[in-house]
């Protein structure tokens, strides 16, 4: 059913189909999602420097060499337009901040943090990514892949629309029984939230529920994936830990 799900990935406009296959065969291989892990507990002093190195020490978070500014409870700040705070040192010699670029996510300590939340990474469970990030427990293939749909974007649909595209792509499928689709209202985190399942019911049978989260800029897409025995989760649990940062 592998196929069906690339349909998925270009109806949703989530980033990769590799990525959103993971969770479609218990014997998926994941050898490029090990690769991209974007926080590290030790780098190398000669790589500290990097502007893309990200890192912990002594409790504190690093990028580039420079300490992120956090607050009281060790999360990492951000600016109104979405930036980490890094401190540095001006020309003066005096100490001074400067706003850097929030990249794909932040491991900080028990939580991902990434532009719009903080999210718990339960235990048994791994954050990786590179185009998106994603929470996975590889023991049990599930997955949760995140991306955020900027409504400025010419291709932008919300999640109604998104619904009606994956009705008419999957119509006949839909009318023989081999596809299951379906649409909720539901909330995660306290924001209200459509909930779209996608099952196919044939040979080797797949299973994705999508949480689609509208905001003032655009909507936040949460795509879980898990064997399709597995597939009743309660994947919202995890999600309902989110802290929203926008």
């Amino acid at each position: 059913m592998k196929k069906y799900f690339r349909y998925v990935a270009v109806m949703l406009s989530f980033a990769t189909a590799v990525t959103l296959f993971a969770a479609c065969s218990k014997n998926n291989d994941d050898s490029s999602a090990a690769n991209t892990t974007a926080t590290t507990v030790y780098v190398p002093s000669e790589f500290k420097t990097d502007i893309n190195s990200i890192y912990t020490e002594d409790g504190k978070i690093f990028m580039g060499g420079n300490e992120l500014v956090t607050d009281s409870n060790g999360v990492t700040v951000i600016d109104e337009s979405g930036n980490l705070i890094q401190k540095v040192t001006d020309a003066q010699g005096n100490e001074a901040t400067q706003p850097v670029t929030f990249p794909n996510f932040i491991n900080e300590g028990s939580r991902v943090a990434c532009q719009q939340f903080t999210i718990t990474c339960p235990s048994g469970w791994e954050s990786s990514g590179n185009l998106n990030f994603r929470l996975k427990n590889a023991a049990e293939n599930k997955q949760i892949e995140y991306s955020f749909r900027d409504k400025a974007d010419e291709k932008y649909k919300t999640a109604d629309e998104e619904y009606a595209t994956l009705e008419e792509t999957f119509k006949s499928m839909i009318d023989d029984g081999s596809a299951i689709l379906t649409k909720s209202t539901t909330t995660v985190a306290g924001k209200n939230a459509v909930k779209i399942v996608l099952e196919f019911t044939g040979e080797n049978p797949s299973y994705m529920e999508t949480y689609c989260v509208e905001t003032e800029n655009g909507m936040m897409c949460f795509n879980c994936y898990c064997n399709y025995e597995d597939k009743g989760f309660d994947f919202k649990a995890i999600l309902d830990t989110i802290e929203y940062r926008v």
